[in-house]
């Protein structure tokens, strides 16, 4: 009897609350060289906002409206990512950074966060 009870008591629980998955992880060594300076541009330049690994988690974040949207989960192009970059977007925190990055610097951001961007298929 006491099985019975605790078979019908186990069959009346709610199933369990979905997990959310982060967005998954670059391993290190698939980076390229120009990605792995991306990374390194991006820890020096744009961490303070977006995060260490561009969540929008970064130290300033809480402060800034709008805030600074998970890069990770992201679909632009390079060419869209290297244009924000350098002219900033109006009307939100995200200033020019065309004036203070070289153009390489500026690729190899969006290159690395391009590689962050999650896979089709």
């Amino acid at each position: 009897m006491l099985i019975l009870a605790l078979l019908i008591a186990c069959g009346s629980e709610a199933p369990p609350e979905p997990v959310a998955t982060p967005a998954p992880q670059v391993v290190a060594s698939t980076l390229t060289s120009q990605q792995k300076a991306g990374r390194r541009a991006f820890r020096e330049h744009c961490q303070v906002c977006h995060g260490l690994d561009a969540a929008g988690d970064g130290p300033a974040a809480a402060s800034l409206e709008p805030h600074p949207g998970d890069l990770r989960r992201s679909s632009l192009a390079p060419g869209k990512i290297e244009r924000i970059i350098r002219e900033g977007i109006p009307d939100s925190s995200m200033r020019a950074f065309g004036d203070e990055l070289e153009d390489e610097e500026i690729a190899a951001i969006a290159a690395w966060l391009v590689s962050l961007q999650p896979r089709a298929g």
